[in-house]
């Protein structure tokens, strides 16, 4: 018997049940290597999580520069923070 695969009890005529082995052989049950469709999927998955950390490295680094600069410029030139 395969580690992947499905049992299921028939009846036979007399009343009794014997069990039924068969291998997965339906789409969704498929075991085997990644499709096309598999690795498109995660293609997109992981173009959308790259784009999603380089933003926040983005913001991290930014948001404390500009924090910097507009207190630099109020302490040094007397500009106002809003400005």
């Amino acid at each position: 018997q395969s580690l992947f695969s499905v049992s299921r009890c028939d009846t036979i005529r007399n009343g009794e049940k014997r069990g039924v082995s068969r291998p997965l052989s339906y789409n969704r049950f498929q075991i085997k290597g990644a499709s096309s469709v598999n690795i498109g999927i995660l293609l997109i998955a992981l173009i959308g999580g790259l784009a999603g950390i380089l933003s926040t490295l983005y913001l991290l680094v930014a948001m404390p520069v500009v924090i910097v600069q507009k207190i630099y410029r109020k302490v040094r030139f007397g500009i106002p923070i809003m400005k």
